[in-house]
């Protein structure tokens, strides 16, 4: 899939946005991994997942990660937020998405409450602070389903170069984790999601289930490691 020249605001899976104009958005001409009309038929495809009310259960039951590269500070910081994050959407928004943005060196924090099918990050403007100004930010949100990461999320994840890492929370409370290894090459990623779409044809919720799950087979070769 070709990249286009002109940048398009395209919100992916409701976190942000690929090639908005955004100053703080990096890599924003590379905005071809998702076209908007792929965007809308997710954002209807999701309507159809059945969301789960979070409990106190899943909130204690959420896993610990530890991330070969980080500290152990980094780390608690990153399984403090998913706690953090469960915790603000069952009393915050009624069960429904909701970001969490923390930089992995400092205490800054930024937080959007969403729908049940979207959340933008970079409503925010906090979080577009943090992205101008740190490359060591990590990025998490829920979904009120089961599902785990999304092609959108892939794409916001490998669009934006301040995030080193992203991770979905399931309202059950599992979690699943993508870091950018010192590997990591966008150009490398960029070409295999793209070369992974363009064998798909008409895009629908089945599709977007099938590139995640090959882009993952692969994500070891570009730098990205899964948790």
């Amino acid at each position: 899939m070709g990249i286009p020249q002109q940048r398009e605001r395209v919100t992916v899976d409701g976190l942000g946005a690929i090639g908005s104009g955004k100053k703080p958005l990096t890599n924003g001409n590379k905005s071809g991994i998702i076209k908007s009309e792929e965007v809308r038929g997710l954002e209807q495809a999701k309507k159809r997942d059945h969301k789960i009310i979070i409990t106190d259960i899943a909130i204690d039951k959420i896993s610990q990660k530890y991330i070969p590269d980080l500290d152990n500070i980094q780390n608690q910081k990153i399984n403090s937020a998913h706690r953090i994050l469960l915790t603000i959407a069952k009393n915050q928004n009624n069960s429904n998405e909701v970001a969490y943005l923390i930089d992995l060196n400092s205490d800054e924090t930024a937080q959007k409450l969403g729908s049940e099918h979207a959340v933008d990050i970079f409503e925010n403007p906090i979080a577009v602070s943090m992205v101008e100004h740190s490359d060591s930010l990590f990025l998490t949100h829920n979904h009120p389903s089961t599902k785990d990461f999304s092609y959108s999320d892939l794409g916001v994840f490998l669009s934006n170069d301040s995030f080193k890492g992203i991770s979905v929370v399931s309202n059950t409370g599992d979690v699943h984790i993508l870091y950018k290894s010192d590997k990591y090459n966008f150009d490398k990623a960029y070409e295999a999601i793209s070369d992974i779409r363009a064998q798909y044809g008409e895009y629908n919720e089945e599709v977007d289930a099938s590139i995640v799950k090959d882009f993952l087979k692969i994500s070891k070769s570009v730098g990205i490691i899964g948790y």
